[in-house]
């Protein structure tokens, strides 16, 4: 009993914590490495908390970790950064086409994120 009302208490508690990511220029970014147009997807991070973070691309379908994009990079309170991804994964070659998501890991509150309001398309190489 004294468990629950622990619990209860604490998810109001976090319910009234605002998101540790703020939303920015959200949408669809397709972008295609080697074709024309966009070669890179471009991104904005915003935090309602600072520290250092590791940005990561996942697979949408599997949530299979692709490439990292940032390793403990700073991101400071309420201010936007851009990050870019060049549409290759970790071991230098190209990701294949598909849908992709950014992951963002809290390093000092052990929180991760998949960032809700951002799809990267990669497009096809040719």
């Amino acid at each position: 009993m004294i468990a629950s009302l622990f619990a209860l208490f604490y998810a109001q508690e976090v319910k009234r914590q605002p998101p540790l990511l703020i939303k920015t220029r959200p949408g669809v970014i397709s972008f295609a490495p080697l074709g024309t147009g966009d070669r890179e997807a471009h991104f904005h991070l915003k935090a309602s908390v600072s520290g250092f973070i590791e940005v990561t691309i996942v697979r949408a379908d599997t949530g299979t970790q692709v490439a990292v994009v940032a390793s403990r990079y700073y991101l400071p309170r309420y201010e936007t950064e851009r990050l870019v991804w060049d549409g290759r994964e970790a071991s230098g070659g190209l990701a294949p086409p598909g849908t992709y998501l950014v992951r963002v890991h809290f390093i000092e509150g052990g929180q991760t994120v998949i960032v809700p309001y951002y799809r990267l398309t990669l497009r096809g190489h040719a």
